[in-house]
């Protein structure tokens, strides 16, 4: 039995070792983890519940066995804290199946019960009475095995993820301060690299959301500011995918004239576009088995957007000029600042292509959103400074407070740009407040608003007024009024919300008709 049990974990460890040789994130690893405890191990049900720090309370990351909410339901139902005040020191427990004792802590010399009486094993993952989280499982080895092997296996498995934990913790800080820590001289790291920086409750649930969505092979969009980070959060997301291998193409949308945009992206052949002599290979195509970052997604135009829907949902593309398509396989993370939906309700994107990019979205913070970050940012960014240009600024409190209350219209770039630029102007390494005031923006002030709550453009109040004009020509016959302007009813209806007109139209449906209803047969004579 006991040559059967070795060779049982040997075999575990085994397995686990050459999965964790290839490099992942914390996701990654779990996975990886309970897969193997289920297809080497007779484990049946298995869950890791983490700690979350906002709330301090246990949520369950990952299950298998159990549906989400059944692992839920399972954890809810035991009482987290008694479970380490009596298992100090990580000591794991069993859980039995006897209404009347529940929870067992289980000190070294406690014999261990019959394996008909126990429902549950866990073990504590982390150190002493502040916990990291709780590894749960029905069973790891056989009947013949008795529990108390399992339960000792299981607390050398908590541990090793609670090792794991931390170490991925500290590597992805360091890696957010410093990529490139080979020994050589230390490059001045991008500027986005600090994007994803910071213990604020908003950036670390951006950071979860990303572990969580790059093992995955789902479209991701990326919503945010100008400067908060999208393109670290696309490089994060390729590194923990298991595309890592293949290329990534940072590709920005905005930064190519509307008539050479489609060659970008998609290639054409000879002679299809006249500045290009040869054929050229698109960004989609060399990222085949890769990931391709798509910035500024919104201003694609409809044509484009149904060529890369194709791609989405059918895995090729076509050149510009070709006539056969070609496989391309590849993961889209679209970058967009603005709201993309409200474009889809002006008829600027098309919805069939949002709802594909839109299956994981992650809104990463703005600046005045994650206050709390401000102060370490600027340290990070002082210390660039200070070994680029031999400046070591030092900042009065009033300087830091002033800092930490700004609008930051730029996030993280406006605030990198600010520092250098004083480095570069200011008389003295010391910054109080005086100084820095006069490189910072004033506040923009919020523009005039329509009854629709938002600013009007001139061809915009154009647009209303033809509305308007339409809707009472027709009596306030929304389709009659569309067909007058060439529009759908469904479009009408928008620009009936948007500038306000509901209360209008609402009103005006009471209204008696300005021309008497014939009779039916009136209407329709019967035929002769």
């Amino acid at each position: 039995m006991k040559e059967g049990l070795g060779q049982a974990k040997l075999e575990f460890y085994r397995r686990l070792s050459r999965s964790i040789s290839f490099g992942c994130g914390l996701n990654p690893f779990l996975e990886r983890l309970l897969d193997i405890m289920v297809s080497v191990l007779a484990a049946r049900e298995i869950a890791v519940a983490l700690a979350e720090v906002e709330d301090k309370g246990l949520l369950v990351r990952l299950s298998r066995g159990w549906c989400p909410e059944a692992a839920a339901k399972v954890l809810a139902g035991l009482e987290t804290d008694q479970i380490f005040d009596n298992a100090p020191a990580g000591r794991p427990f069993y859980v039995l199946r006897c209404p009347g004792r529940p929870l067992v802590a289980t000190p070294p010399a406690t014999p261990a019960p019959d394996r008909q009486a126990v429902r549950l094993l866990g073990a504590p993952i982390g150190q002493g009475r502040e916990p990291l989280g709780l590894l749960l499982a029905d069973r790891l080895f056989g009947d013949e095995v008795e529990p108390g092997e399992d339960l000792a296996f299981l607390a050398e498995l908590a541990e090793l993820v609670g090792q794991f934990l931390v170490l991925d913790q500290e590597m992805r800080q360091a890696a957010a301060v410093h990529p490139d820590n080979s020994g050589s001289p230390l490059p001045r790291p991008p500027l986005g690299q600090l994007a994803l920086a910071g213990q604020s409750r908003a950036i670390r649930q951006a950071r979860n959301l990303l572990e969580q969505v790059a093992p995955s092979r789902a479209p991701v969009l990326l919503l945010g500011e100008t400067g908060v980070g999208k393109r670290t959060a696309a490089q994060f997301i390729h590194q923990h995918s298991g595309r890592v291998g293949g290329e990534l193409i940072r590709t920005n949308c905005a930064a190519w004239p509307e008539d050479r945009l489609e060659a970008a992206l998609f290639g054409c052949e000879p002679g299809a576009c006249p500045v290009m002599a040869g054929p050229l290979t698109g960004s989609l195509e060399l990222a085949h088995r890769g990931t391709i970052y798509m910035e500024s997604i919104e201003l694609l135009s409809l044509p484009l957007q149904a060529k890369l829907l194709r791609l989405l949902q059918d895995g090729e593309l076509e050149r510009l000029g070709g006539t056969r398509p070609r496989p391309a396989e590849v993961r889209v993370v679209a970058g967009c600042q603005c709201d993309l939906k409200s474009e889809v309700d002006r008829f600027r994107f098309r919805e069939d292509l949002y709802y594909r990019l839109n299956v994981f979205p992650v809104h990463l913070p703005a600046l005045r959103e994650r206050v709390e970050d401000i102060p370490l940012l600027l340290d990070h960014l002082l210390d660039i400074l200070a070994e680029d240009l031999g400046r070591c600024l030092r900042l009065t409190p009033r300087a830091m407070e002033r800092l930490c209350a700004y609008h930051w219209p730029g996030n993280l770039r406006e605030l990198a740009n600010l520092l250098e630029r004083i480095a570069l102007l200011a008389d003295d390494e010391r910054v109080d407040l005086p100084e820095l005031t006069a490189f910072l923006a004033p506040r923009p002030e919020r523009p005039a608003t329509d009854l629709a709550g938002h600013s009007l453009s001139r061809l915009e109040e154009i647009e209303r007024r033809e509305v308007v004009a339409a809707l009472e020509r027709h009596n306030w016959v929304q389709s009659h009024a569309a067909r007058d302007l060439g529009l759908t009813l469904r479009q009408i209806g928008y620009r009936i919300k948007k500038y306000g007109l509901k209360k209008a139209a609402t009103k005006s449906l009471g209204r008696a008709p300005s021309h008497p209803r014939l009779p039916l047969h009136a209407r329709h004579p019967a035929p002769r």
